[in-house]
């Protein structure tokens, strides 16, 4: 390998691979991100953390089949080199043709054997008892971590496609537990139909290019396949990755990145010289860091190509053997350092913790065995972290990794949840809908103390991890505590979002607005909230479960400086009162709350009756923009909107003054500061929805229907809170009254009545 090769062999080529993925997450929200693709090629090796088998593990077994159907090893590996010869060339003469064939890759083996049909059924059988792993039907594979952290960059846009040589399903099930159905495609043959680039904005692709283990007729070894891809598994690579020959796009280009591939099959490399315009980088992730035998060659007539690869050798850059795991883990802890604080992202914590769970100990045993009972308590346990201690279980059940284990969950989910007492079960509806009483509560009063016994459950686990990170052109791996690492993990679950966005739109919200565009990814709906909170407006409406997001650190540094009016309506209720959770997160909102210099006036609504989410600004008497999603009873997945039309703002409004209609029928205690906030959030409202302008007289009436409910409400306040026997007892209601109307002169309102 020339100097100019060899220089690029540095650990500095990590770091930039590290920016590379940062720069295309960045890019993920504007309108031509799909023109600049990052694209990861898997090759066998990175799949050895799932304990699948080597190739050369492989070729042996390959041969000791092989020797049944042709009486001979010798037989067979001298009818594979002869077939091969045209390829390979022939064995030098008092050469073995079995230790000749040494240098032709598996795949061109299997091409000659899959010629016998006998043989072939064998090899399939073979190949599927090594590389079909899953105990349970429907369980998947055990978590990998590199395809774990793979999964996490694919759905938030790190990085675009995977092309896998691998026939394994390890990443199949990775991918499927993290992407909705909507936003992703596994391609396992060439028949199948691929839609062009740019089609569908933040859409993937997995293509495995062998077929996959589940289905043998996928898999792809005569030699004719395996020697040159066919004419249809390349428009099918041009139209996932450039938009395809009838429609290319000029514009669009890819950097491709390679791990624990060889780059020995000269059909794929070929393709990408043929592509070699629009690659933009290709950077080659091996043991070694040097070129293989065919890059080499193909440097020397291909000077482009030469120009456009760097290398990374794992093996240069720490003194320990360093995995795909181990390197993926690095890269995600590079890009999560670099960003707290500064970019909003989703943390990879959950991904972490599965794939050390089910990861594999320094004797390659199975620190947990991945069942469908330990898989369902792990996942029940990380989504009452992200939950923050609350769950319901209809809702539960119906998340797809959870519904991987129904049948179990719904057999033994009581026993599961039943944490050595740290949740109990709590109905927290007094509706009469069974499934929404189905809801449990964190008995422990904050984090640690609900961490500490979820630890108690993972006691199996060594008393020490090595936590891998990139330093400078090193790859350095700090051992810690396992409990202090399982902690910071959980820290990140409990404190990151609760929600999940999807890409599939929601129908009502397509019905209920005229021009909705959907958020796709989270980093998407952060940005386009950043715009909303930026622009002009006085006053701000939130109706949202805590109101935790607004305080958010950088969505708080947004508002710090404003001044105006934040009105909120969030979820509240008598069932809370014994949620310690909920009064710790309460009370750290108060707090960020007085570093505010917006006024800020908050009302409730019953949990069990609040299923939307809105923000809406409102400029000089008008709603200007807006952001909705529908989610209810702690619902995971989303499916965020932005709004910015007219009359989609006005449709806003008009939910949050149903909201507030909802607001005054809670069932629990107001106190007078609680009833102050209502009613003047009630008043401040109306002399909103009689300035709005609105276009449509439908809207108009619907602006004026609400505002009178709210003005009967607000009449009707005193009776219903009297004859309660609440605070405003007719002792004070003069004086209750009066403070009331000084208040509203204070915001140039008049009372309602």
């Amino acid at each position: 390998m020339n100097a100019e090769i060899r220089a690029k062999t540095q650990g500095s080529q990590l770091q930039s691979l590290v920016d590379s993925l940062k720069d295309r997450y960045l890019a993920s929200a504007s309108k031509d991100d799909v023109r600049d693709k990052i694209v990861f090629v898997l090759g066998a090796a990175a799949s050895f953390g799932s304990e699948m088998p080597s190739w050369e593990v492989i070729r042996k077994q390959i041969f000791d089949t092989a020797a049944d159907v042709f009486r001979d090893k010798e037989i067979f590996a001298n009818e594979v080199s002869r077939k091969l010869a045209p390829i390979i060339g022939p064995p030098p003469p008092g050469v073995h043709a079995q230790d000749f064939l040494e240098k032709a890759t598996i795949e061109q083996i299997l091409s000659v054997a899959c010629e016998t049909e006998v043989l072939a059924d064998r090899v399939r059988q073979l190949l599927r008892k090594n590389y079909w792993r899953e105990k349970e039907p429907g369980l998947g594979e055990a978590p990998q971590l590199a395809y774990e952290i793979i999964a996490h960059f694919l759905k938030h846009r790190f990085i675009d496609d995977v092309v896998t040589f691998n026939f394994d399903e390890v990443l199949d099930h990775a991918v499927r537990n993290e992407l909705d159905n909507e936003s992703y495609e596994i391609i396992i043959s060439d028949k199948q139909f691929v839609e062009a680039s740019g089609k569908r904005r933040n859409f993937s692709h997995v293509i495995k290019l062998h077929g996959t283990i589940s289905i043998p007729q996928s898999l792809r070894f005569t030699r004719d396949e395996t020697r040159v891809m066919s004419p249809e598994m390349v428009r099918l690579l041009d139209r996932a990755f450039f938009g395809g020959p009838d429609e290319p796009d000029p514009r669009s280009r890819i950097h491709l990145v390679s791990f624990g591939y060889s780059w020995r099959d000269a059909d794929f490399l070929n393709w990408v010289i043929s592509r070699i315009g629009q690659v933009n980088h290709l950077t080659i992730v091996t043991r070694s860091g040097e070129a293989s035998d065919l890059l080499q060659t193909m440097f020397r007539i291909h000077d482009d190509l030469r120009q456009k690869t760097s290398f990374v050798g794992t093996q240069k850059l720490c003194d320990t053997e360093c995995t795909i795991d181990h390197l993926m883990w690095a890269i995600w802890n590079s890009i999560e350092s670099a960003w707290v604080d500064k970019e909003p992202f989703v943390p990879a914590a959950r991904h972490i913790l599965l794939g050390y769970l089910f990861g594999r100990r320094a004797d390659h045993s199975p620190r947990y065995v991945h069942t469908s009972e330990k898989r369902l308590e792990f996942e029940l346990f990380l989504h009452l972290l992200k939950c923050k201690g609350m769950m319901n279980i209809s809702v539960v059940s119906e998340d797809p990794r959870i519904a991987l284990c129904s049948s179990l969950y719904k057999k033994s989910g009581s026993d599961l949840i039943d944490i050595d007492g740290s949740i109990r079960f709590v109905p927290v509806s007094p509706s009469p809908n069974a499934h929404i009483k189905e809801t449990f509560l964190s008995g422990c009063s904050n984090f640690n103390d609900l961490t500490r016994r979820l630890l108690q459950r993972l006691s199996e686990a060594e008393d020490h991890v090595s936590r891998p990170r990139i330093d400078a052109e090193r790859m350095i791996f700090d051992t810690i505590d396992k409990n202090e690492f399982l902690t910071a993990e959980m820290k990140k679950v409990f404190h990151g979002p609760e929600i999940e966005v999807v890409s599939a739109r929601e129908t009502k919200s397509q019905w209920l607005f005229k021009r909705p565009k959907t958020c796709s990814t989270y980093y998407e709906m952060q940005i386009e909230t950043k715009k909303i909170l930026t622009s002009d407006w006085e006053l701000l409406l939130s109706i949202s479960e805590s109101g935790k997001w607004l305080f958010d650190k950088r969505i708080l540094d947004l508002l710090r400086e404003r001044k105006g009016l934040l009105l909120m309506i969030n979820a509240g209720g008598d069932d809370f009162d014994d949620f310690d959770l909920w009064k710790e997160i309460n009370a750290e909102l108060k707090g960020m709350e007085a570093s505010l210099k917006l006024e800020v006036l908050r009302t409730r609504v019953p949990w069990w009756r609040h299923n939307r989410h809105v923000t809406l600004t409102i400029n000089r008497g008008q709603p200007t923009a807006g952001l909705y999603f529908q989610r209810r009873l702690k619902a995971s997945r989303i499916s965020p909107v932005v709004l910015t039309h007219e009359n989609d703002c006005i449709e806003l409004l008009l939910i949050f003054m149903s909201y507030l209609l909802r607001s005054f029928s809670i069932h629990y205690e107001r106190t007078e500061d609680d009833l102050v906030e209502s009613l003047l959030i009630a008043a401040i409202i109306v002399d909103v929805a009689q300035k709005t302008r609105c276009s449509r007289a439908d809207l108009r009436t619907r602006l004026d229907t609400i505002s009178e409910k709210i003005r009967s409400e607000f009449r009707d306040i005193k009776r219903r809170y009297v004859s309660a026997d609440l605070p405003l007892s007719d002792s004070n209601l003069e004086k209750f009254t009066t403070r009331v109307d000084k208040k509203f002169r204070d915001h140039g309102l008049t009372l309602l009545d």
